[in-house]
């Protein structure tokens, strides 16, 4: 049977947070991120950038976690943005998985003196 999710772990401060990735929503999850980096960048004040974190951590650990993760991150919204940006590169490297190649083909193959 195929698989239809992927389920990673993120520890943030003394918690560990869980997102559940499903196939079928990977392209939404790349406009998400996406969004998510654009509309940071944009941020022109401190309640436009937390609201921002506040939904965005919201959208990938459920409700009522940007307070724990703020929690975690004793108040510092620099480590909060820092912790969403962690949760994106999780993301991330799911939806964009990197090909690891363990032979090397012919072309590249070096060869005794």
């Amino acid at each position: 049977m195929a698989k239809t999710s992927q389920k990673v772990s993120l520890k943030i401060g003394e918690r560990e947070f869980e997102i559940t990735i499903k196939d079928k929503e990977k392209e939404e999850y790349k406009n998400v991120i996406e969004s998510i980096r654009s509309n940071i960048a944009q941020a022109n004040s401190f309640e436009s950038s937390t609201k921002i974190l506040k939904e965005g951590i919201e959208l990938f650990l459920g409700e009522g976690s940007f307070e724990q993760v703020l929690e975690d991150c004793e108040h510092n919204i620099l480590n909060t943005m820092n912790a969403l940006f962690r949760i994106l590169e999780v993301v991330e490297n799911v939806i964009y998985p990197v090909e690891v190649f363990t032979e090397l083909d012919e072309e590249n193959e070096v060869l005794p003196d």
